[in-house]
């Protein structure tokens, strides 16, 4: 379970002219996430009280995409919205922009994806991205081509490319997952991992400040790659907030998930 703070609405009547919702409205709720369970049902149904506007009544045209940044406070968090149209009609897309607020598990012993965009990680940078963008590769799932996993370009020469992920918090590593789901001629040949402590990201060339927990491994085609006990280096009693993904040389890599407990001091 996650929530989000939302910072502006989108609405896209695409292909919908004359048959288009003519007014729209969003409200939002949070429920934690030990009354999930009692109350996911009251949500749905017509006379919950809990929601709250996020985004007022609205016109909306036809065959358009059309936007509103909040200018109200966006500091509060909601876990559910609720999209509202005057009186019916159509509607292509609705999205939300924001960031994402995690919700962590109550218990600090519980491993749950630290490196998950939904648990607010982000791919800060990267060495290249020709194909895909590295901000795939924390989404959930595992995709359905090569499109929407994270690609490099070709050399000839010798050289590996590399991105960084901000954990969602700090965590104490116990397992990293490499994903080259769809990749079967152009994955990696072999990825390694560093990671580093926080508050401040590393550039990526600043050795002394990376750790590797990840040796140089050998990969494969179209499959899960699961490291974890003693495959995992300098992990133990540590509170990593980065993440370094190393491929060698280079090549294509549909999900990377870093694994975790809570760093509590």
């Amino acid at each position: 379970m996650s929530s989000g703070r939302v910072k502006g609405v989108e609405i896209d009547t695409g292909f919908f002219n004359g048959n288009h919702a003519p007014e729209v409205g969003v409200q939002g709720c949070y429920i934690a996430p030990e009354d999930e369970k009692a109350e996911e049902e009251k949500v749905s149904r017509p006379d919950f009280k809990g929601w709250k506007t996020i985004l007022d009544r609205q016109e909306c045209e036809g065959a358009r995409r059309q936007a509103w940044l909040l200018k109200t406070s966006t500091e509060e968090a909601y876990t559910h919205v609720r999209l509202q149209m005057f009186p019916d009609g159509g509607i292509g897309r609705f999205r939300l922009y924001g960031d994402a607020v995690p919700i962590f598990p109550s218990d600090p012993k519980e491993v749950f994806e630290l490196s998950a965009t939904v648990n607010g990680g982000v791919a800060t940078r990267c060495s290249d991205q020709h194909f895909g963008v590295k901000d795939n590769l924390i989404l959930p799932g595992r995709g359905v081509d090569m499109g929407d996993g994270w690609e490099t370009k070709r050399s000839r020469g010798v050289h590996i490319d590399w991105v960084i992920i901000r954990l969602g918090t700090p965590g104490e590593i116990q397992k990293i997952v490499v994903d080259t789901a769809h990749f079967r001629g152009n994955f990696p040949q072999k990825v390694q991992v560093y990671a580093a402590e926080g508050p401040e990201e590393p550039e990526a060339g600043e050795h002394e400040k990376w750790t590797q927990v990840l040796a140089p491994t050998k990969t494969g085609p179209d499959v899960e790659h699961f490291y974890e006990g003693e495959q995992l280096e300098s992990v133990q009693g540590k509170g990593y907030a980065f993440a370094k993904l190393v491929i060698i040389p280079d090549g294509g890599v549909k999900r990377f998930r870093v694994f975790g407990r809570r760093w509590v001091e």
